[in-house]
C-alpha cells in the first residue's frame, strides 16, 4: 500500500511538472526558473511548504514553485540528491551523495549510480553503475543527452571510466551502450582546480562548487550559471546564483533554450494536455479516478 500511494502522488507531480513544463518552454528567453534541493525543513518557497530534500522547480518570475521528486519518493527521507535532470516528457536522471544505499522506484542505488526515474510509474532503471569505476565514486552533476548519451562529472580528484582517466573538474560524456567515455570539457580550462558539480546540454552548461573559478576570462562563483562555447572558447553567465532562493541548494537553471523535446513532444508540451497524452498511464488512472468518484 505505501508503494501504491507513493506511485499515485507520483502521478498527480507529474501532471504538475508537465503543466509547468509546457508553460516554461512557451515562457520568454530570460525567464528564470531553478531546479534546487530543499535544505531547511519546512522551507516556504513560491507561496508552498516543503521538506528538506525535496527537488522542487522554482519560477523566480512567477514565484511559483512545483514538486519535482519529494523525499518521500525514496526508502529514507535522509538522502542527498547532488545530480539532477528533468527531462522533457517529465522523467528525471538522478544520483545521490549519501553513504550507502538508497531505494528509489524499486532500484538500490549507491553514490556513484545515476538512475532515470519515471514517478508515473514509479520506477527508476540503472543508466550507470558505480561497479563500471574502477573504486568507489560520488557522480555530483548528470545530464541526459538526446541519443541517451550521459554528460557526468564526479566529486573525487581521479577516477577512470571505460578505460578514461578524469578529474572532478572535467565533463565527460558516457556511452552507455558501448561503455566509452570522452572528455567533453576539460579542468584545465579553468584558471586552477574547480570541482564542477552541475551540467547541462548546450555549449557546456555547468557550475561549480567553488567561489572566485576564471573560465575564459569570466570570474564566477558556486551556483552560477556558466555557459562555455566549445567551438570559440567563451564562456557567458547564463544565471547570477545569487538569485537562487535561500535555504535551496542549485541543480542548474532551465531556460526554454536549454530543453530540446522531439518534435511530437514539443506540440504535446506546448498543448494543455500535455500529461495525459505523453503519460497514457496517467489518463487511465484519471479515468478510473473519474469512475470510481461518480465521474468528477
Amino acid at each position: 500500500m505505501e508503494r501504491t500511494g507513493r506511485s499515485r502522488g507520483g502521478r498527480l507531480a507529474c501532471a504538475a511538472v508537465l503543466g509547468a513544463l509546457a508553460a516554461f518552454v512557451a515562457a520568454p528567453a530570460g525567464a528564470a526558473t531553478f531546479a534546487v534541493r530543499i535544505t531547511e525543513n519546512n522551507l516556504s518557497l513560491g507561496g508552498d511548504t516543503f521538506k528538506k530534500n525535496d527537488i522542487v522547480l522554482y519560477d523566480s518570475d512567477a514565484d511559483t514553485a512545483t514538486i519535482l521528486l519529494g523525499r518521500s519518493s525514496w526508502s529514507s527521507n535522509n538522502v542527498k540528491v547532488d545530480a539532477f535532470h528533468l527531462l522533457a516528457d517529465g522523467t528525471m536522471v538522478v544520483s545521490h551523495s549519501n553513504s550507502g544505499t538508497r531505494v528509489l522506484g524499486g532500484l538500490a542505488m549507491k553514490d556513484g549510480d545515476v538512475a532515470l526515474y519515471d514517478p508515473v510509474a514509479d520506477v527508476a532503471v540503472m543508466l550507470l553503475s558505480e561497479a563500471a569505476f574502477n573504486k568507489n565514486t560520488d557522480v555530483d552533476a548528470a545530464h541526459r543527452l538526446p541519443n541517451g548519451n550521459l554528460l557526468i562529472s564526479i566529486q573525487q580528484r581521479k577516477r577512470t571510466l571505460g578505460g578514461i582517466t578524469f578529474r572532478d573538474g572535467d565533463v565527460v560524456e558516457y556511452d552507455p551502450v558501448a561503455g566509452t567515455v570522452a572528455v567533453v570539457f576539460s579542468e584545465d580550462l579553468f584558471d586552477g582546480p574547480a570541482d564542477v558539480d552541475g551540467v547541462q546540454q548546450g555549449s557546456i552548461v555547468l557550475t561549480t562548487r567553488d567561489n572566485g573559478v576564471t573560465l575564459a576570462g569570466l570570474t564566477f562563483d558556486a551556483n552560477d550559471i556558466v555557459s562555455y562555447d566549445t567551438g570559440t572558447g567563451t564562456a557567458t553567465l547564463v544565471q547570477d546564483g545569487s538569485e537562487v532562493p535561500a535555504g535551496t541548494q542549485l541543480f542548474g537553471v532551465y531556460l526554454p533554450a536549454l530543453i530540446v523535446p522531439e518534435p511530437p513532444q514539443t506540440a504535446l508540451l506546448l498543448s494543455g494536455i500535455a500529461g495525459l497524452l505523453a503519460f497514457p498511464s496517467l489518463s487511465r488512472w484519471i479515468s478510473r479516478r473519474r469512475v470510481r468518484d461518480g465521474g468528477r
